[in-house]
């Protein structure tokens, strides 16, 4: 498929510019065969600009979802994981904790609602390796 990028990018508005600049992406993704660690529910919703980034640290990863609309969004986020079994989910800004069980190795998520312009921000550990602080809410 070969795709037709508009010129001057500078004159666009600057949403039709994240338009083709995700959809570039997304087209190199699949062309170099990379499997994505995460798929959500705004996948593709160009109307309600949603960012999440999964970053993976020693002990866990940390989900960061962002809300660039003007409304608060509700999120369901799939996570791959390597490993079958129970997963402890902290929002950080809320202090909530979690369990959640992985179904063919992944692991949905279902946010709160995050008001316009804000953040959810999700520490994620498997169960058996959290941290002793972790594990003292267990």
């Amino acid at each position: 498929m070969k795709t037709v990028f508009p010129w001057p990018l500078f004159l666009m508005d600057i949403n039709m510019v994240l338009f083709y600049n995700n959809r570039f992406l997304l087209g190199l993704v699949d062309w170099a065969d990379i499997e994505r660690q995460f798929t959500s529910s705004h996948d593709g919703r160009r109307e309600v600009p949603v960012v999440i980034r999964l970053h993976e640290i020693q002990e866990g990863s940390l989900l960061y979802v962002l809300n660039q609309g003007g409304s608060p969004e509700k999120v369901t986020i799939q996570i791959i994981q390597a490993e079958e079994g129970d997963y402890l989910l902290e929002e950080i800004f809320q202090r909530r904790s979690f369990t959640l069980q992985t179904t063919d190795k992944r692991l949905q998520l279902t946010t709160a609602d995050i008001p316009a312009s804000d953040v959810a921000i999700y520490s994620i550990w498997e169960r058996l390796n959290c941290c002793k602080y972790y594990q003292d809410l267990l």
